[in-house]
C-alpha cells in the first residue's frame, strides 16, 4: 500500500485486513486458522498478525504440502 493511500486510509479510520484480524483475535471471534507459507528464506521475521496483547494458544489440526512447495497448516484456537 502506498504511503498516500495508507495515510488516507488511516485518516478516515478505515481498518486494514491486518487490524481486522487482530481485532477478531482479541475478541475471541476466530476459532480456526489456515496459514499458507511460501518457503522463502528472508533472513528476518515479523509477526504474522502484528502485535497481539497476549499469546494465543493453537492446536495443530493438519498440514498439507503442495507440489509447488507451498505448505498449508490448519490450527484450532484453544481457549
Amino acid at each position: 500500500m502506498g504511503l498516500r493511500r495508507k495515510a488516507r486510509t488511516q485518516s478516515r479510520g478505515l481498518k486494514t485486513p491486518l487490524t481486522i484480524i487482530q481485532s477478531f483475535l482479541r475478541q475471541g471471534l476466530i476459532s480456526d486458522l489456515v496459514i499458507t507459507s511460501v518457503p522463502v528464506l528472508l533472513g528476518a521475521g515479523r509477526p504474522l498478525f502484528g502485535p497481539v496483547r497476549q499469546d494465543i494458544s493453537l492446536s495443530h489440526v493438519k498440514t498439507r504440502a503442495f507440489p509447488s512447495g507451498l505448505v498449508q497448516s490448519s490450527y484450532r484456537v484453544t481457549p
